[in-house]
């Protein structure tokens, strides 16, 4: 595996480095956390939906620490690798929380808040949807690129999936 690195702007104010091939990222922060931001191909809740779901990638943010330090320049490094992501020819991101830990609405509510504080909504645009599977909740969020040619077929079979 090559790994790339990308250097620290205003807008990235952390190192991070990837493969090649874009699905796996890692940094460290000024506290010493350590992050993998990770891009899964075919979510397991598009598995009814072969002709899609390989064209849909899970984003998952991945740290050792429990409660890491607040640090405003996680969210610009986690915005700026979803770009990287998305500069990539991905059109389609999926970010699930789950109800297991009892942290999933405060993780929905950061990535929110993420995506409004970004540029993102420029051209791509989010959907959120809610499962309950056996008392579970399953809150998840869709992201696609506005002009993406099977927009409509993925936001059908995700309103789908979400329709409880």
């Amino acid at each position: 595996m090559t790994l790339l690195e990308k250097e620290t702007t205003p807008q990235n104010p952390y190192n991070y480095i990837s493969d090649n091939e874009k699905t796996w990222y890692s940094f460290v922060t000024k506290n010493g956390v350590h992050y993998e931001v990770t891009f899964l191909k075919s979510p397991a809740l598009f598995h009814q939906y072969p002709d899609i779901g390989g064209l849909i990638y899970e984003m998952s943010i991945l740290t050792a620490y429990e409660n890491p330090p607040l640090d405003h320049s996680v969210q610009l490094t986690v915005i700026e690798i979803s770009k990287d992501f998305f500069n990539n020819n991905r059109n389609v991101l999926l970010f699930v929380c789950d109800s297991l830990d009892d942290c999933h609405l405060k993780r929905k509510n950061k990535f929110n808040r993420w995506f409004n504080n970004s540029d993102i909504g420029d051209d791509y645009e989010k959907h959120d949807g809610c499962i309950n599977e056996s008392g579970i909740e399953i809150h998840n969020t869709i992201i696609l690129k506005k002009d993406f040619e099977l927009k409509k077929n993925i936001l059908e079979a995700f309103f789908e999936i979400n329709h409880n």
